[in-house]
């Protein structure tokens, strides 16, 4: 009998303890990579062409990124170095198949 009650004992123990309330998770994270993903990821890398599927150019960034999007053709030089933002596009694919799928929302020719 003595068992069963300290058995009892600990799984109340635990059930309670389980039920504490937790704290509120801080948003301040959550909401500047909201406002980042608003306005556009930052990034710098190069312009290479890729000789798949037919050929397209795309950008790897400095940090190894690889970013599919359309570049304009003032832009399409190979090794050329750019700067700009970009958003990722979610829930759409290329058929490139190659990186991540964005929309540039900035893109320049890299200011030294």
């Amino acid at each position: 009998m003595m068992k069963i009650l300290n058995m009892f004992a600990v799984l109340a123990t635990l059930f309670l303890l389980g039920c504490q309330a937790q704290s509120k998770p801080s948003t301040t994270i959550s909401n500047d990579v909201e406002n980042v993903v608003e306005t556009g990821i930052p990034f710098k890398g190069q312009v290479v062409y890729m000789q798949l599927e037919g050929g397209f150019w795309a950008i790897i960034t400095d940090d190894g990124a690889k970013l599919d999007g359309p570049i304009p053709a003032e832009l399409q030089q190979n090794g050329l170095a750019v700067e700009g933002r970009y958003k990722p596009l979610k829930d759409n694919a290329s058929f490139h198949m190659w990186g991540t799928v964005v929309n540039f929302v900035e893109l320049e020719k890299e200011s030294f």
